[in-house]
C-alpha cells in the first residue's frame, strides 16, 4: 500500500497513525490519525472488521502491509521489517466480555499486568487502580462475586495498570445496565482526561460513540469507510452507506433527471415526485443517489403556500410531550415517511392529530445530497 506524501510529516506528531492494509482474511484496511488524548468511537455493524482493527493496534493481527506508529515510534512497518510484539506496545486492552481470571481476586487480576515490576509495587499500583475506580473493599473478590459493571471497572484498572499511552475498549459497556453504563463512561472520561490517553472505542451505540467520541469512524467489512471529527462524519456522511450506518433521519434515494452546476441547483426523481435541490460539484445527469434532510429544517406549509418541494402528507404519529415535538409523516405521493421536529408551541397551534392530512415544505437549501457509494480514504 502506498503511503501519502504527507506520511513523513505526520508521523512526528503526538499520537496514533494508522495505515494498514489486507486483502483478507479477514479483510483490513484502515486510514487515520488520533492526537495523543483524543478518543476515536469505530462505529459500524456486527461483523464488519472492528474488533479486527483493534488487534492489529494491539499487535495480535499483522496486517499484509502499513504501518501503525504512536509518538512518531513505529509499532509495525511492513516495509522495514518492523513489527512490535503487543508486550513491548504501550497498549491497554478491555474486551467485551472484560477477559478476567476467574481463580483470581480483583486484586490479583489487576497486579497480572505488571509482571515486570516488583511484588509491592504491583500490590500498591493494583490498590491505587481499584480505589481509584471505587472498588475499595472488593480487591480480594474473585469476579463471579462481583457485578458486571465491577467486573467492568477491574477489567479497566487492569487495562491502565501499565500506563498505556493507548487504550482499546471493545464495545466495554454491552453487558452492564444503562445507569452503570452512563457511570462508566464518567470514569472513563475522567481517567482519560487526567492521563491524557489516546482511546479507541468500538462500540455498536450510536448514542455512546457520539458522547464519548471526539473522533468517529465509520467501518464496515474491514473498511473505514469514513473518519473524523464527530460532529462533521454525523452531519456531512460521505456515502449512502456510512448515512446507514448512522442512522441517519429522513434519508431517501433519488435519480438526478437534470442539474446545473453553474446555478447550483438539481432536480431530482424521488418515486412519483420531483424536488428541487442544491447540487454538488460531483452530481451528473440521471445518476443515482441519496438524499436527506434534518428532521427539524421541515416545516409545516402554510395554507394555499405554492413554495417548491410542497407535498402531502397524512400524520401517522406523534410524540407531543417532546420539546421539539416528533411527528411521523407517511408521504402520499411516495412509499417513504418523513420524520418532522417542530417547536411545541408551533405544533400545538398548527399541527394535526394522527390521521389528518398536512402540507409539508422541504427547503431545497437544507437537502444534503450523499454520493452513492464512499470515495477512497
Amino acid at each position: 500500500m502506498s503511503l501519502p506524501p504527507t506520511w513523513a510529516a505526520a508521523v512526528a506528531e503526538q499520537g496514533l497513525q494508522v495505515r494498514i492494509e489486507q486483502a483478507g482474511p479477514p479483510g483490513l484496511q484502515a486510514r487515520f490519525d488520533c492526537a495523543r488524548g483524543e478518543v476515536l468511537a469505530v462505529i459500524g455493524p456486527s461483523g464488519g472488521g472492528k474488533t479486527s482493527l483493534l488487534r492489529a493496534l494491539a499487535g495480535v493481527l499483522t496486517p499484509a502491509s502499513g504501518c501503525i506508529r504512536f509518538d512518531g515510534q513505529p509499532w509495525l512497518d511492513t516495509a522495514a521489517g518492523i513489527n512490535l510484539k503487543p508486550r513491548d506496545r504501550s497498549v491497554g486492552w478491555v474486551a467485551q466480555h472484560y477477559g478476567l481470571f476467574p481463580h483470581l481476586s480483583a486484586e490479583h487480576n489487576v497486579m497480572c499486568a505488571m509482571l515486570h515490576r516488583a511484588l509491592p509495587e504491583r500490590r500498591a499500583r493494583a490498590q491505587e487502580l481499584l480505589a481509584r475506580l471505587r472498588l475499595e473493599g472488593l480487591a480480594k473478590r474473585r469476579p463471579a462475586e462481583l457485578s458486571g459493571g465491577q467486573q467492568q471497572r477491574v477489567a479497566v484498572a487492569r487495562a491502565l495498570a501499565r500506563n498505556p499511552r493507548l487504550l482499546l475498549l471493545d464495545e466495554p459497556f454491552s453487558a452492564v445496565d444503562r445507569a452503570t453504563r452512563r457511570e462508566l463512561y464518567r470514569e472513563i472520561q475522567e481517567l482519560q482526561r487526567a492521563q491524557e490517553t489516546t482511546v479507541v472505542l468500538v462500540t455498536h451505540d450510536l448514542r455512546e460513540a457520539r458522547m464519548l467520541g471526539s473522533l468517529l469512524a465509520v467501518m464496515d467489512q474491514g473498511r473505514i469507510l469514513q473518519v473524523g471529527a464527530r460532529t462533521e462524519v454525523s452531519a456531512h456522511p460521505s456515502s449512502v452507506r456510512v448515512a446507514e450506518i448512522l442512522d441517519t433521519p429522513n434519508l431517501f434515494s433519488a435519480r438526478v433527471l437534470a442539474c446545473d452546476l453553474a446555478a447550483g441547483s438539481a432536480l431530482l426523481q424521488w418515486e412519483s415526485l420531483r424536488i428541487e435541490a442544491r447540487a454538488a460539484p460531483w452530481v451528473r445527469p440521471d445518476m443515482t443517489l441519496g438524499w436527506t434532510i434534518p428532521p427539524g429544517r421541515l416545516r409545516l406549509a402554510a395554507a394555499g403556500s405554492n413554495a417548491g418541494n410542497t407535498i402531502d402528507c397524512v400524520v401517522e404519529d406523534v410524540r407531543p410531550e417532546s420539546d421539539p415535538v416528533d411527528v411521523r409523516l407517511r408521504c402520499a405521493a411516495a412509499s417513504d415517511w418523513l420524520r418532522l421536529q417542530t417547536p411545541a408551541p408551533v405544533w400545538h397551534q398548527e399541527g394535526k392529530p394522527p390521521g389528518a392530512s398536512v402540507r409539508i415544505e422541504i427547503p431545497q437549501d437544507d437537502i444534503r445530497l450523499i454520493a452513492d457509494t464512499a470515495p477512497e480514504p
